[in-house]
């Protein structure tokens, strides 16, 4: 299982996440996405610096990020110790759009997909809630406005590519009084997976890794089902 951590970095819920899959039997690899730890060196919230640039580069961070998770595929494809015919990815959060554009191109080379608070499209994420405010302002401050962030993300627009993954096994988690990414955000990102397998906990987007023990149960189900 590869493991795409969420905007404040891989922190104690996906490492807690990754231990529990990791003791149920599964091969667990989360790697650092770009700008975060020492591919970066801002700290937790390195991508504030990266949004104070200009609203393509939140773009490139993307795209950076689902290619460097496609050849993390590739790494573990290489490894005699995995079975090559179930290597599959979960996201957290900002992880499941990068997991979707990791899929994208390729659907198939991941054997199932699980997102846990995922929601989309991103530019409403960053812009309207209040974890994006200082991705707003930033905006704000470079002369951008939604329609140019909007604009600029386009060609990372998760629910244009969502549609692709309808075929492949899909599993969703979400939180219905998350203000994050709201219930509107994650029924969109249902509605453009085919309505997959989805389960909802009464708590809030941070609330949730307080679930962390029976959401990875809910993982390790369906990861383990035939």
């Amino acid at each position: 299982v590869i493991l795409l951590h969420t905007f404040s970095g891989p922190g104690i819920p996906e490492h807690t996440l990754a231990h529990l899959l990791a003791n149920a039997g599964f091969a667990v690899f989360m790697p650092q996405m770009p700008h975060y730890g020492m591919r970066g060196g801002g700290g937790l919230w390195a991508p504030l610096t990266l949004a104070s640039q200009k609203p393509e580069d939140i773009r490139l961070f993307y795209l950076q990020a689902a290619g460097d998770t496609r050849r993390a595929r590739q790494v573990l494809l290489s490894m005699e110790e995995i079975d090559t015919r179930r290597v599959m990815v979960a996201g957290i959060s900002m992880g499941c759009a990068v997991a979707i554009l990791a899929g994208a191109p390729e659907p198939k080379a991941f054997e199932r997909y699980a997102f846990v608070l995922g929601g989309g499209p991103v530019e409403d994420i960053l812009w309207f809630s209040t974890l994006g405010k200082p991705w707003k302002a930033a905006m704000e401050r470079s002369g951008a406005d939604f329609k140019a962030v909007q604009t600029a993300l386009e060609p990372v627009n998760i629910l244009r590519y969502a549609p692709r993954l309808a075929d492949r096994r899909v599993f969703m988690v979400n939180a219905r009084g998350d203000v994050t990414v709201p219930e509107r955000l994650s029924e969109n990102l249902h509605v453009a997976l085919d309505r997959p397998t989805q389960k909802w906990y009464d708590t809030t987007h941070y609330g949730m890794m307080f679930e962390i023990l029976p959401v990875s149960q809910d993982l390790i189900s369906f990861f383990r089902a035939r």
